[in-house]
């Protein structure tokens, strides 16, 4: 799910970013976040 019109607005850029970074620091915010990106 990579919007690319939206990411050079820079609306979906927060998405993109948590899925650039490293499932690390975001591992418990990235399981809500990501479900509601999906969705």
């Amino acid at each position: 799910y990579y919007d690319i019109t939206d990411d050079s607005v820079g609306i979906h850029t927060g998405s993109n970013i948590w899925k650039s970074i490293p499932l690390t620091t975001t591992s418990t915010s990235t399981t809500t976040s990501t479900s509601t990106t999906t969705t």
